[in-house]
């Protein structure tokens, strides 16, 4: 800002050329030294070349007519970019006023009139066509353009232009000329537009109010009036503030955007239940039949209870007696404020404790009741709620406590929680993420429309939901998300193909005899050809409906097989282990969980402590499932490979084998 401040008082400029001070010294600061990176060039880091500094110019300087610059028309009161300029950086825009007055004198003493008037300039030229220097009238126009033009070439350009001379009497002002198209230069593709649409945001007409200035001009001022009423109505409903008079209170105004951590605010965290834990649920649902309904809950930040003194300015437009200085005193948390998801959770845990319920050490957001018909379930996803029970009576009872605390919405039989869909016909629980991924052909797909960490980003979130088959292809194109390169590209696009062309993939969730635990784990070796690092793969059922997968690099190198099927192993527990607490908090049978590996090497190593040169270097924190293992907590036996389903978490393998998978995840095409 110093920089910003330097150059409009150096050159005379008002606070309305705010924004193109800032942009020329970002630019600058970009091409400059800077010691946070040891006196390099950012420009030249990110770009692995060395700027040019020959097109530079002295801010605020007089120009007539420019290559590529922007400059300002003071007749018309607008900036344009011009290809064609000279420079007289000895003068800058502040100069300009005072040999206005002095030209203006001189033509009251003289009787000429200041509209028009003739100066003198002496134009450098080549030596082929002259020697020495010599005399150039021009007429000037207000703007700091000429009319006529000049003959002045500046050596320090890198273009050299024609020496000859040039006929300059069809010559045009650039604000006369047919401008060219505007389009972003090529460095931004790709995920780089936001760079290009903050330099060009402000030649756009923003149809969205910022302000509530903005949005009593708007021709949708009713709209914008009610949606306002509406919530002004919410806030004063739960009583989120009182209005005090203290000026000593404007000192600690708070902003979202401007809370400071330590004064404002201490603990944001707030936890959301895992989609693991969902899909466990809807597991008992089948096999126990239970109901299974939903609500949200409506302005849910508002509930929570500050415990800290915060004060905020009246709404504008919405102020109670303009004429006294009232500051709000909040009572309860407000959207905007860093800690209101914290204290919304809070809030929810105190009412839903005093309602009998048990919260879940393994899973924060899982709640368990006892009832007379056996359990009862709450999962929590912010504001989002699923209840299970045998009974539908205890559901309805615990929609009207929850009715009475909070306002809620009553969604009835659940049918959509976190953009996957649930279709249920009391046999068979089936869900899939439907929400459309590819509208149009993936051979129409650009960088431009569809960038490659956005692509990626909504295919990962459907294979977390209901779609393990891409687990291992999702792992393989995350790793290049920082600089992809079309071959990455390609990739995604296949993988857009395949998904297309199986959006009908659901997974369905039956009733078996057995609610117990089922694990699969798998692991290649160095399959990561950049650092030669392992895949790990695991994934495991409960009741035989799939409920957890994974597929990840390992965080080591493994020296062989068997440490990597070792490592893959012991994730493979630790995920058992997790899941059997969670059955136990939510009331089922301490059953002994299974755990398949198709390594016999790895599962003799994981129950007889040998010493071994070849695994001697393993880290003790691998070796823990020894002692699970021992005290009969999970089970770990061998399985062919042509029969694990999570072989495809690892590696590339042949359709049959694919297909087979499929089958044991319960993935099935709607019929």
């Amino acid at each position: 800002m110093e920089k910003v401040r330097c150059m409009l008082s150096e050159s005379g400029f008002g606070e309305e050329f705010w924004a193109e001070a800032a942009s020329t010294a970002a630019y600058l600061i970009n091409r400059s030294p800077c010691s946070a990176i040891d006196h390099n060039v950012p420009e030249e880091l990110w770009l692995n070349r060395k700027p040019g500094y020959k097109h530079l110019r002295r801010f605020g300087s007089v120009a007539y007519g420019t290559k590529g610059y922007k400059v300002w028309l003071l007749e018309e009161e607008k900036c344009v970019i011009s290809r064609n300029v000279i420079f007289h950086e000895e003068q800058v825009f502040k100069d300009l006023g005072n040999e206005t007055e002095k030209v203006t004198e001189g033509n009251l003493e003289t009787g000429q009139s200041s509209e028009t008037r003739e100066i003198e300039i002496v134009a450098e030229t080549s030596s082929e066509e002259q020697q020495g220097r010599q005399q150039v009238t021009e007429n000037l126009v207000p703007g700091g353009a000429t009319e006529n033009g000049s003959n002045e070439t500046e050596e320090e350009e890198e273009e050299q232009y024609d020496e000859d001379v040039v006929d300059l009497a069809g010559y045009q002002l650039a604000k006369d000329r047919k401008m060219r198209t505007t389009a972003p230069p090529a460095r931004f593709n790709d995920y780089n537009m936001v760079a290009f649409a903050l330099l060009v945001a402000e030649d756009l007409d923003i149809e969205e109010p910022q302000c509530y200035h903005e949005a009593m001009n708007s021709p949708e001022w009713e709209e914008w009036n009610d949606s306002m009423g509406d919530e002004m109505t919410s806030l004063a409903k739960n009583r989120i503030w009182i209005l005090l008079i203290d000026l000593k209170t404007r000192k600690s105004l708070v902003a979202g955007f401007t809370q400071r951590e330590g004064i404002d605010y201490d603990e944001v965290f707030a936890p959301v239940v895992k989609h693991v834990s969902i899909r466990i649920l809807m597991s008992a649902v089948v096999n126990q039949d239970l109901e299974l309904e939903q609500m949200d809950v409506k302005t849910a930040f508002l509930h929570g209870d500050l415990d800290q003194e915060l004060y905020m300015e009246q709404p504008e437009g919405f102020e109670v007696d303009k004429d006294k200085d009232q500051v709000c005193l909040l009572k309860k948390s407000l959207y905007g404020l860093k800690q209101s998801p914290r204290l919304w959770n809070k809030k929810f845990n105190q009412f839903i404790i005093g309602e009998k319920f048990v919260r879940s050490h393994q899973d924060s957001c899982v709640y368990v009741k006892k009832v007379e018909s056996g359990y009862m379930y709450l999962l929590l996803y912010v504001d989002d709620i699923l209840m299970a029970a045998k009974d539908i009576a205890e559901i309805v009872k615990l929609k009207s406590a929850l009715s009475s605390e909070f306002e809620m919405k009553d969604m009835g039989p659940a049918s959509r929680i976190l953009g996957i869909d649930i279709r249920r016909d009391r046999e068979a629980v089936k869900t899939s993420y439907l929400k459309v991924l590819v509208t149009e052909d993936s051979e129409c797909i650009d960088t431009e429309k569809y960038p490659y960490s956005s692509v990626v980003g909504s295919i990962m979130y459907a294979m977390i939901g209901t779609r393990p088959d891409i687990a291992y292809a999702i792992g393989l194109v995350s790793m290049f998300m920082s600089k992809p390169g079309m071959m990455h590209w390609e990739a995604v696009k296949w993988l857009l193909r395949y998904i297309k062309g199986s959006s009908d993939l659901e997974v369905v969730f039956t009733k078996n005899k057995n609610f117990n635990i089922q694990g699969y784990c798998d692991s290649d070796f160095a399959g990561d050809r950049d650092k030669r690092k392992s895949t790990s793969g695991y994934v495991f059922t409960v009741g035989g409906n799939t409920i957890s997968w994974r597929s990840n690099l390992q965080p080591v190198v493994t020296l062989s097989t068997i440490e990597a099927e070792y490592i893959a192993l012991t994730e493979a527990v630790k995920e058992a282990i997790w899941i059997k607490g969670l059955l136990k908090n939510m009331g089922f049978g301490e059953e002994r969980a299974m755990v398949w590996c198709d390594s016999q090497s790895a599962i003799c190593l994981s129950k007889n402590n040998v010493f071994h040169e070849r695994t001697k270097h393993i880290s003790y924190k691998y070796h823990f499932i020894r002692e699970v293992i021992e005290e009969g907590e999970v089970e770990v036996s061998k399985v062919h490979t042509s029969v694990n389903p999570a072989d495809i978490l690892t590696k590339s393998v042949r359709v049959s084998t694919f297909e087979s998978a499929l089958d044991a995840l319960r993935l099935i095409q709607r019929g």
